[in-house]
């Protein structure tokens, strides 16, 4: 009786052994498929100036965000470097910073100063590329792009879809700007023009308690406060000459 009981539970403890083993296999087979997915081959680009960044940026960073969820896909957005004072008053440190703030580590720092150079930097990391740009540059980006594939870089598959209609600045639609009409040409002329109040309704929302920074920052790059001081030294001479 005595062995029958010790056969029984030494059977039992096997059983117990070979389920704990199971389950510990089990889980190692499950957790396989969730890693695969996160690691995934394909990006979803955005390029711009962003100098400065608006409202409508804020739509196509959201539109890029979009596409990558439905692609199951990275996002990533790359910023030019130009600048200089009448269409890029913002340093490229200065973008980098500000449109992070605005809409995360989607953003990337990176030494490429083109498109190609973007295309050679994410090149090996991903085997399909999906760049989301104004509905007017589709063509021009995708003749570009496949031109070089294979040449400058290899992917499987590069897409180009549109992130929407852009708004022409000197249209009707651009002059009542709204935060869907707002764009970069828009917002430097307000800021030339010293309209701060309309300037911060063209901003991302997550930008906007930092609007007299990035107002600064942009008159500043545009030497407006500099020729602003310079004027006002000229009336204050004339004036004490008077």
């Amino acid at each position: 009786m005595a062995e029958e009981n010790k056969k029984e539970n030494e059977s039992a403890e096997t059983r117990k052994k070979k389920n704990t083993k199971e389950k510990v296999y089990n889980n190692h087979i499950e957790m396989n498929p969730r890693l695969e997915e996160s690691s995934s081959k394909t990006v979803v680009l955005g390029w711009g100036r962003m100098n400065p960044i608006t409202s409508g940026h804020e739509k196509l960073v959201n539109k890029i965000k979009e596409v990558a969820r439905k692609e199951s896909a990275n996002a990533k957005i790359f910023l030019t470097h130009s600048q200089d004072v009448k269409k890029n008053p913002l340093t490229y440190d200065d973008k980098v910073m500000l449109a992070r703030k605005a809409f995360g580590d989607v953003v990337q720092k990176s030494k490429s100063k083109t498109i190609i150079q973007v295309m050679q930097e994410i090149d090996k990391k991903y085997k399909r590329v999906i760049l989301v740009v104004g509905a007017d540059r589709i063509k021009e980006f995708e003749t570009l792009l496949n031109k070089y594939n294979g040449r400058e870089f290899n992917f499987d598959e590069i897409k180009v879809v549109s992130a929407g209609e852009r708004t022409d600045p000197d249209s009707d639609a651009a002059k009542k700007m709204t935060a869907d009409t707002m764009s970069a040409s828009v917002m430097r002329k307000l800021a030339s023009e010293g309209d701060f109040e309309t300037f911060k309704l063209g901003l991302p929302s997550k930008l906007k308690s930092s609007a007299r920074d990035v107002y600064d920052m942009v008159r500043g790059g545009m030497k407006l406060a500099e020729a602003m001081e310079l004027e006002e030294a000229v009336l204050n001479r004339q004036q004490r000459r008077q």
